[in-house]
């Protein structure tokens, strides 16, 4: 009975979460339309997007999941959570560096990605992306901690977050559109991004999760964690490809 009054509650808000997503859109297209100023924000999260699909977080999130349980149950609760955070630490550091090399490139990404733009929407497309690409590394610690609160029969609480993401980022549209113009689609993007990870923090304290500035560990061999992520590489390129060049494509066409 338990079991299924979770799944219940689990869908209630997915659907929930699904019918906020579709007013936010709505929304979007009542304040902005279908101007160049409003593509200028879909270009430049199309390309954080892009970079945080690579990250490939919510595929070894899964996959490090029975690792977890598996370090848990043989070594003990703190080798499994050295082990998350060397998870953590690692897919961080290295898109650290991608996160930098995204702002250093970023006027050359964007005119490849949005050819058919004034220079005008590529300077602000630019100027968004790098505002808002520190929001890489929040979301990798999200997509990792969403799993592991799972893993800690902690169900619905990610979900109920992800809730308060996208409210968060209405309450903005409505509250700040007049004043901020397209900026409070960043900014609700942002402080979505910020309230979720806090809420994250706040759920792993509740757990008593510790946090361990570790890269390796004898009873974890992350080399060999990480090579899992090579089978789906290609895969994962290819689509962030496909999206590229549709995108680029539309951005030739007129308004």
């Amino acid at each position: 009975m338990k079991n299924k009054r979770s799944v219940g509650i689990l869908t209630i808000i997915k659907v929930v979460g699904a019918l906020l997503t579709l007013v936010y859109s709505i929304l979007q297209a009542r304040y902005f339309g279908v101007s160049q100023e409003i593509e200028t924000y879909f270009a430049a999260t199309t390309i954080l997007y892009s970079v945080m699909s690579l990250t490939q977080s919510g595929q070894l999130a899964e996959i490090y999941l029975p690792i977890y349980h598996k370090l848990e149950t043989n070594h003990g609760t703190k080798v499994a959570m050295q082990s998350f955070s060397i998870v953590i630490n690692w897919v961080n550091s290295f898109f650290a560096i991608v996160g930098i090399v995204t702002f250093i490139f970023a006027p050359f990404v964007v005119d490849i990605l949005v050819p058919g733009f004034e220079e005008a929407y590529k300077a602000q497309t630019v100027f968004i992306l790098r505002v808002c690409v520190f929001l890489i590394q929040l979301d990798i610690f999200n997509s990792f901690t969403r799993v592991f609160l799972n893993a800690k029969s902690m169900y619905g609480r990610p979900e109920s977050i992800n809730l308060l993401n996208v409210g968060i980022s209405i309450l903005a549209l409505l509250v700040f559109s007049d004043r901020f113009g397209i900026w409070v689609l960043v900014f609700g993007l942002m402080l979505g991004k910020v309230v979720s990870f806090i809420s994250y923090i706040y759920l792993l304290k509740k757990i008593d999760f510790r946090y361990y500035l570790k890269y390796k560990s004898p009873n974890f061999d992350h080399v060999d964690f990480f090579k899992s992520i090579i089978q789906t590489t290609g895969y994962v390129g290819a689509t962030q490809f496909y999206t590229f060049v549709l995108t680029s494509s539309l951005s030739l066409l007129p308004q």
